[in-house]
């Protein structure tokens, strides 16, 4: 049964709209933490490689999606490679309404 919220992020409504079930996994941030992603493998006692982060890029029009753990780090030339754009634009701008 998908979680109910008010709120949440773009992912989560997208989620909630389309009927999948989804859990939190909610831990006390701490404003100092160098990185958000193994901050959250560490408080959850996860290991980082099972902690995923997701990144995306706009390349001359076409959207493109990493994901990869936490723990590591994307080639930022890498979308040149699955869409053969002249150059990648990090991050994507977020929209008004979220």
């Amino acid at each position: 049964m998908a979680k109910k919220q008010s709120a949440g992020t773009p992912a989560t409504r997208v989620l909630e709209k389309a009927g999948v079930a989804w859990t939190a996994h909610p831990y006390d941030h701490d404003p100092r933490a160098v990185s958000y992603g193994l901050e959250a493998a560490e408080a959850l006692g996860v290991p980082a490689a099972q902690v995923f982060k997701t990144l995306l890029a706009d390349c001359d029009g076409t959207l493109v999606v990493g994901v990869i753990p936490v723990d590591a780090q994307l080639d930022l030339k890498a979308p040149r490679r699955w869409s053969a754009p002249r150059r990648p634009r990090w991050p994507i701008p977020r929209s008004p309404s979220g």
